[in-house]
């Protein structure tokens, strides 16, 4: 495809150069990813973790840049399965890695990952190159005949913030989306994906969940809170009593 822009009068005046009053750009346009009939909004972000399962995170934003989804993983070699429903619209789609050495890369001893975003009734979007780094992402138009699904029914998606971190013991947990009287059920798994704590408690609406683990060992854990819908997401903290 080609955009072009054109000027004339500028300011109300007589150009007298003319020939830098227009431009042109050549550009890809983003794949369209939809349905036959138009009658389904769902994708599955199918992910298979590798033996750093930490280093992977996705994200999905909208066209003004807000994240609607994102996703950490603290178990490795084991495989999610994310169903969202997306209203017609523009999104980008982004795999970030800490490691700068994406989900497989021959060099190291990660082992194999992969991100794959699949259809409903079999086949794929896309399947992401694993070998790419620090990131790699993906912008798409999704067409559907569904709408007025709230963007990914964020009524019922986890946004959770930890802080301090690092920490000396006690942990808070800010939790946005949050009925009250839902349960958080909650995982703790350390650096090598060996779960070191649990539990579950009923919050309300603002309520802080506090986590107290100045009895762990100093170092790096995977802090993973379910909500009742089967939604799940990833924090890492860092205890150091020192």
């Amino acid at each position: 495809l080609v955009c072009e822009v054109a000027v004339d009068g500028p300011n109300g005046q007589v150009d007298q150069e003319a020939r830098n009053n227009a431009t042109s750009s050549q550009f890809h346009r983003v794949p369209t990813w939809a349905y036959p009939d138009l009658d389904d909004n769902r994708i599955i972000v199918w992910t298979k973790t590798n033996l750093s399962p930490g280093e992977t995170t996705i994200e999905l934003t909208d066209e003004a840049g807000n994240v609607v989804w994102e996703r950490g993983y603290s178990e490795s070699n084991a495989t999610f399965r994310d169903t969202l429903a997306l209203n017609e619209g523009c999104y980008r789609m982004t795999i970030y890695d800490s490691g700068d050495d994406g989900q497989s890369f021959w060099a190291n001893n990660d082992g194999s990952g992969y991100t794959r975003v699949k259809k409903v009734q079999g086949g794929n979007f896309i399947n992401f190159e694993p070998d790419f780094g620090k990131s790699i992402s993906q912008a798409f138009f999704f067409q559907t005949n569904i709408v007025g699904v709230e963007e990914l029914q964020l009524a019922e998606s986890i946004g959770m913030h930890v802080f301090p971190n690092p920490s000396q013991g006690q942990f808070n947990v800010r939790l946005d989306g949050w009925q009250s009287g839902e349960r958080a059920n909650w995982t703790l798994r350390d650096a090598m994906g060996r779960l070191v704590d649990q539990g579950a408690k009923p919050l309300n609406q603002g309520e802080l969940l506090v986590l107290q683990l100045g009895g762990l060992q100093d170092g790096t854990y995977a802090l993973t809170l379910r909500h009742e819908s089967g939604q799940e997401v990833t924090r890492w903290i860092q205890l150091s009593q020192r």
